[in-house]
């Protein structure tokens, strides 16, 4: 029979022989063999603080950014808080993607390894990015030519939405260590028409519309790859164009023909301003378990005269167990007047070559006064975007700086009133309005650069 002291006997070896063998493989940097050994040990159920620390050194160094933060992390909890194990820890979720956290330890670092790891740190503004871009419209040359106001020549409008211009700035702060602000502003111009045609006539009002975007977002670490954030977005939309007024005064009956002339739909046009105050409140919740990152995010928003709701859910799988491939999943429920969309969104990312990565993305399903990424991006257009993809490409000139090329295709349903004649009814003709469906596609390309401080 073997006593209790035999047992500790074997286990005090058994630790000594697994600290004196990782401790070599450690120091002569053979890292697949620190690891094979360390993780065979802690299957054996011999496990130590420098065992954790040795095997998450190993990982980061085999670039498996993942399994480094869960050795580094239960070293750290066991009370190791070296400032060489917070820096690769620093690292690891840096390189894991996981910004909030490394942003947390960062700042538990002693301040001369700071500076060295950061020279350029910014105590008001943590990045600075700023984007502009164009978008290419075919509205005009496919839709302007349809006869809006129908064969009874009553009277028909449609709204074109022709090219525009996107211009937007933003910063980031850390004020502390748990809580991140993003403020970004937008603006868009957007050259519209407003086509008018009665007895076959048309009358168009090219216009502008200018909108002013205003986003603040707060990224607040609630624990280890768990993340709370609450999101505001203002859009002050204006513009100024025609409207039409109809005339009953001018239509008369033709004793000759003995029928109500139809060259006698007048309407008085008028020139009318308009202005709106729309408004995003978003809130995302997020959490890291592994190589998996789980969300949820809601908002409640007024675009366009009507109130919305989204409440949905994502998924982002990193299968490398590092940030260069990635799979991003998002499903939502969007309601605006009493209808339910069912919207899904998916993007696959990493690194192409190098410094230069790259990401894929599209969605599917009717996005009619939509947002996505927690409030950042508002598709307010009255119109519906029934399929959207494209692809950004960043190349990243040092730690420090960034640039970035996107394009995205939006594929556009839109929906144009024209009334006809049904029938007479008192000898007055009876009309009825009737909205029928036209389709186009824009083409947006953005360019943007991002410093980091």
């Amino acid at each position: 029979m073997i006593s209790f002291s035999e047992v500790r006997s074997q286990s005090d070896s058994a630790l000594k022989n697994a600290d004196k063998i990782s401790y070599d493989l450690f120091i002569k940097g053979k890292w697949s063999e620190l690891i094979s050994f360390s993780e065979n040990a802690l299957k054996k159920k011999i496990d130590f603080i420098f065992l954790r620390v040795r095997l998450g050194i190993a990982y980061y160094e085999t670039e498996k950014y993942f399994d480094a933060i869960v050795h580094l992390k239960k070293a750290y909890d066991l009370g190791y808080e070296t400032p060489s194990t917070i820096e690769y820890m620093y690292y690891s979720y840096l390189q894991a993607g996981r910004q909030e956290d490394a942003d947390f330890y960062f700042y538990q670092l002693p301040k001369n390894i700071r500076d060295r790891l950061k020279p350029q740190d910014n105590s008001f503004m943590n990045k600075l990015n700023a984007d502009a871009g164009y978008g290419f419209s075919n509205d005009k040359s496919k839709n302007e030519n349809t006869d809006i106001d129908g064969s009874d020549n009553i009277y028909g409008e449609q709204l074109i939405n022709k090219n525009y211009f996107y211009l937007s700035a933003g910063f980031k702060q850390l004020p502390l260590r748990w809580l991140n602000l993003t403020y970004n502003y937008n603006y868009l111009d957007l050259k519209k028409a407003k086509e008018i045609k009665f007895n076959d006539v048309k009358i168009t009002d090219d216009y502008k519309q200018q909108q002013q975007q205003f986003y603040l977002k707060f990224d607040i670490r609630a624990g280890d790859g768990f993340v709370i954030s609450p999101s505001g977005h203002y859009v002050f939309v204006k513009d100024k164009t025609i409207y039409a007024g109809y005339d009953s005064v001018t239509y008369s009956y033709n004793a000759q023909t003995m029928s109500y002339d139809s060259l006698k739909y007048y309407y008085t046009i008028f020139q009318r301003e308009n202005i709106q105050d729309d408004y995003v409140l978003s809130l995302a919740l997020s959490k890291q378990f592994y190589i998996y990152k789980t969300g949820i995010h809601g908002s409640y928003s007024f675009l366009n005269g009507s109130n919305q709701t989204q409440l949905g859910a994502n998924l982002t799988v990193y299968p490398k167990k590092k940030n260069t491939l990635y799979t991003f999943s998002d499903i939502t429920l969007h309601r605006q007047n009493d209808i339910t969309n069912l919207i899904f969104f998916q993007s696959a990312g990493g690194k192409l070559y190098k410094d230069l990565w790259c990401e894929v993305f599209a969605t599917f399903g009717k996005m009619n006064n939509y947002n996505e990424q927690n409030g950042a991006l508002v598709f307010n257009n009255p119109d519906v975007i029934t399929l959207k993809f494209g692809a950004e490409l960043n190349y990243y000139f040092s730690k420090n700086i960034s640039a970035s090329l996107i394009y995205v295709n939006q594929q556009r349903e839109k929906k144009y009133l024209t009334y006809s004649l049904s029938g007479f009814s008192n000898d007055l003709p009876v009309t009825y309005p009737e909205f029928v469906d036209l389709n186009y596609s824009v083409n947006t390309i953005l360019g943007g650069l991002k410093i980091y401080f």
